[in-house]
């Protein structure tokens, strides 16, 4: 009977082993590379050292996307945070640069772009700042680069 538990333990052991020894694709996936059918968003958000309400109103940001170095994309909102939400279908293959425009400050700012899928999370982060008193200065954050449902991101 010991002999039939101890070739049991043994059994078990040896899939623990095996099962841990595999990996799916996705861990296989680089980080900076996001699968999604449905596409990407981009949210940029900030702050000034205070609440939420308090950097929205000491700043004012906005994020745009362009190709061949037309803007594509864009989000300018005034009294909220920026997201982009990025088509497949709509968009074609190809580069794909992602700019922080600082419109305004009074404070310094420390903001971050986060890429993410639509559906997949998988966020890919860029954090980077201004300083008060900086107005109308554009920042290249990022690259997309877009291969059917396939993003890879890297910084800029």
């Amino acid at each position: 009977m010991k002999k039939f538990y101890r070739n049991i333990l043994g059994s078990m052991m040896m899939t623990v082993v095996l099962l841990s020894g595999c990996s799916s694709d996705e861990d296989e996936t680089p980080v900076n590379v996001i699968n999604d059918d449905t596409g990407i968003k981009i949210d940029l958000d900030w702050s000034t050292g205070g609440t939420v309400n308090d950097a929205l109103t000491d700043t004012d940001l906005d994020l745009f996307v362009y190709k061949g170095g037309k803007v594509v994309l864009s989000s300018e909102a005034g009294s909220s945070f920026e997201r982009i939400e990025f088509d497949p279908d709509l968009y074609a293959d190809g580069t794909y640069t992602v700019s922080i425009l600082l419109y305004e400050t009074s404070e310094d700012v420390t903001y971050t772009a986060t890429v993410n899928g639509i559906t997949t999370s998988k966020p890919y982060t860029f954090n980077s700042n201004f300083v008060a008193g900086d107005e109308s200065r554009e920042v290249t954050a990022l690259t997309i680069v877009k291969s059917g449902s396939t993003y890879t991101v890297q910084e800029f």
